[in-house]
C-alpha cells in the first residue's frame, strides 16, 4: 500500500486523453460547477482539474486515471478527489491541531502533506469500473459540497484555540444552504439502512432519527453484548455541527484501549495510509481520537445539503469497509 498523500495515479501528470469518456464527463461538471461558483480571477482550470478559493485556501478538485487490479479482480479505474491546500498560518500548526480538527471533521481529513509539508484537508474516491452511475449521481455531487465544508473543521479548531475573535467575520455559520433546518435524513433512511445492513449478517438497530451497528473484529464476532470484540457505528441526524449547522453525524469507534495503544499516532496513521491507499473505501471524514470510548474512531459530518436518499447505507457500507482496513493496518503494526 503507498504511503504518500500526493495523487495515487498510475501517471505523476494526469492527461485528459488518459482518462475513459465518463471520467471526462466528470471533469466537464467539476469545471462547470466551479466556473459558476467563483468569478473568472480567482480559479483555475486544466484538462483534469478545477482550483478555487473556500475558507482557509484553495481546494482543487481533480479527477485521475488509476486503471489498477484489485485482489479481488476488480479493476478501479479513476480517483477523484477535493484537497483544500490550507493557508501559510495553518501550516504553522503542529499535528496536535490536526487531531483537534479532526475531532470536528465534516467530509475530510486534515493532515500534513510530506512532500511539500503543506497543511491540507483530503477527501476522495476511488472509482470502480462498473460505479458509472454511483460516479455521477453520489461521488461527484459529494465531493463537491466537500470542497466548500472541508474546512469547517479547521474553523471550530481555531475557535477552540484562539476565539472567536481571531477568526472576525470567519468565525460565524458560513450558512450552507438549508444548515437551519431540521435534518433532511428521515425515519426511512435509517429504516433502509438497517433492512441492508441485516440482509448482509450485521448486527444493527434503528430509531427514526438513528442507526447503530456493529462490525466483527474478530472472527465470529457479532455483538459486544455477548462479550465480542466490535467496532460500533452510530449515525444520528438529530446533531448540530457547530459550524456546519444541521445534519447527518456518523463515528465508528474501534475496540481499542488507551492502555495498549498512543491513540493519536494510530489515528494519523490511518488517515495517511487510508488516504494514500487503492483499494480503500470513499473518504468522507477523519480517523480522531475519541476521548469519552478512550479510542480512536472516523468520524464525519454531512450537512443538509449533502442529503441524498440512500447515503445513510452508503456510510454505514464504507464503515463496514474501513473497519476492516483498520483491523488490518493495526495487525500490521502489533
Amino acid at each position: 500500500m503507498s504511503t504518500s498523500l500526493q495523487r495515487n495515479t498510475v501517471d505523476d501528470q494526469p492527461r485528459a486523453d488518459k482518462l475513459r469518456p465518463e471520467a471526462l464527463q466528470v471533469v466537464e461538471t467539476l469545471r462547470e460547477t466551479i466556473k459558476s461558483w467563483a468569478p473568472e480571477s480567482e480559479y483555475t482550470l486544466t484538462a483534469t482539474s478545477a482550483e478555487f478559493p473556500v475558507l482557509f485556501g484553495r481546494c482543487t478538485l481533480s479527477v485521475s486515471p488509476l486503471n489498477i487490479d484489485t485482489c479481488d479482480g476488480f479493476r478501479l479505474s479513476e480517483r477523484i478527489e477535493a484537497r483544500t491546500v490550507l493557508s501559510y498560518v495553518i501550516d504553522d500548526f503542529d499535528e496536535t491541531f490536526f487531531r483537534l480538527a479532526n475531532t470536528y471533521a465534516t467530509t475530510g481529513s486534515v493532515l500534513r502533506c510530506p512532500e511539500t509539508g503543506n497543511a491540507v484537508i483530503v477527501s476522495a474516491v476511488n472509482v470502480f469500473r462498473e460505479d458509472v452511475e454511483a460516479m455521477h449521481t453520489l461521488y461527484v455531487p459529494t465531493l463537491l459540497w466537500s470542497s466548500l465544508v472541508q474546512s469547517f473543521s479547521v474553523q471550530q479548531a481555531l475557535r477552540d484555540t484562539f476565539g472567536t475573535d481571531f477568526l472576525g467575520e470567519k468565525s460565524e455559520l458560513i450558512g450552507m444552504e438549508g444548515c437551519n433546518e431540521p435534518s433532511r435524513w428521515q425515519p426511512e433512511d435509517f429504516a433502509w439502512a438497517e433492512g441492508m445492513l441485516r440482509d448482509n449478517g450485521v448486527h444493527c438497530n434503528a430509531s427514526e432519527a438513528a442507526l447503530t451497528a456493529e462490525f466483527p473484529w474478530e472472527p465470529g464476532a457479532v455483538s459486544a453484548s455477548t462479550g465480542d470484540q466490535t467496532s460500533l457505528l452510530h449515525l444520528n441526524g438529530e446533531v448540530t455541527h457547530p459550524t456546519a449547522g444541521n445534519g447527518l453525524a456518523f463515528r465508528l469507534v474501534l475496540p481499542l484501549s488507551s492502555e495498549h495503544e498512543d491513540l493519536g499516532l494510530v489515528a494519523d496513521t490511518l488517515n495517511e495510509l487510508e488516504l494514500s491507499g487503492v483499494d480503500v473505501p470513499p473518504a468522507f471524514g477523519a480517523w480522531a481520537v475519541v476521548p469519552q470510548f478512550r479510542s480512536v474512531g472516523y468520524t464525519g459530518f454531512w450537512p443538509n445539503c449533502m442529503h441524498v436518499p440512500g447515503t445513510v447505507g452508503s456510510i454505514a457500507a464504507w464503515c463496514r469497509t474501513r473497519s476492516r482496513f483498520a483491523r488490518q493496518v493495526i495487525g500490521n503494526r502489533n
